[in-house]
Order: structure tokens, then C-alpha cells, then sequence
């Protein structure tokens, strides 16, 4: 089964990056939702470019259901 949408947090973007492998979530997700707080964490501190990737969408307030909220594996 394919993912079709993700919300990715700001670590895996900055380790991908880190890794030069950022450029295969667009292959792996037709939409890449990331909050505006993690969009900015990234982009200020980190200096990383998030425009090349087109399959992203930055959201402003993004509502997590539980259910999933709760699969958070730290």
C-alpha cells in the first residue's frame, strides 16, 4: 500500500539533507505536508531549501488525530 500523504517533521528533513537524500520523498509521496513552525525551524536554522520539492505543502494550523498522535515513536 502506498502513502500518499505524510506530515513530516523537522528532524527527518535535516537528516535526509544532511544525508543528500531529501530528494526521494517526492518519489516515495505524492504530498508532503509540513507545518509552518517546522517549515521555519528548517529554513532559519538549518538553511535548508525546501522549494525544489514541489509535492510540499506547508500548512499553517494542522490538527493530528489522536489515534495517530499516539503512534509517535520517539
Amino acid at each position: 500500500m502506498r502513502i500518499e500523504r505524510i506530515v513530516v517533521n523537522a528532524s527527518p528533513l535535516i537528516c535526509l539533507f544532511k544525508s543528500a537524500l531529501l530528494d526521494i520523498l517526492p518519489s516515495l509521496f505524492a504530498e508532503i505536508v509540513v507545518p509552518d513552525k517546522v517549515h521555519q525551524e528548517i529554513t532559519a536554522k538549518s538553511g535548508i531549501d525546501l522549494s525544489s520539492i514541489k509535492q510540499l505543502k506547508q500548512v499553517r494550523d494542522i490538527v493530528i488525530p489522536p489515534s495517530i498522535a499516539s503512534c509517535y515513536i520517539a
